[in-house]
């Protein structure tokens, strides 16, 4: 559920308590907002620029994704949070590094000449950064 969308709280009550919700944080502020125990997962993001939608924000970038990330996990260590916006395969092991568990993507995938090559791809980038990060960063 986007920053301009409905609220984590209503779409449960809209979904009910077996619906997976997720949120999209841009700034401190949004994660200090974050109703935790509503939500099932967050992505931070715009990490970089993307063609896929038009985001009047810039991007967060690497350090504004460590931050973000770092600031959640302080308050939930163990929600998810993903990465979204821009992401590549080149660029997965550094969003993956940064402290994102994840990647969300879109253009990686469909632009691709073999989405299904490119979605493998994608997951042993994540696989193999999630392995490469020290064990206090994998929690």
């Amino acid at each position: 559920v986007g920053q301009d969308d409905m609220h984590p709280d209503d779409a449960r009550r809209l979904l009910g308590p077996l619906a997976i919700i997720g949120r999209t944080v841009k700034s401190l502020a949004h994660v200090d907002a974050m109703p935790l125990d509503t939500v099932d997962y967050v992505c931070v993001g715009g990490v970089f620029a993307t063609a896929s939608k038009d985001n009047p924000d810039p991007p967060v970038g690497l350090d504004g994704l460590a931050t973000l990330v770092a600031a959640m996990k302080a308050r939930r260590p163990d929600l998810p949070v993903g990465a979204i916006a821009g992401i590549t395969v080149a660029n997965t092991p550094a969003v993956i590094a940064a402290g994102a568990d994840g990647v969300a993507v879109i253009s990686e995938i469909f632009m691709a000449d073999e989405p299904d090559a490119a979605a493998r791809a994608l997951r042993d980038a994540v696989d193999g950064a999630r392995a490469a990060r020290t064990p206090e960063a994998r929690r």
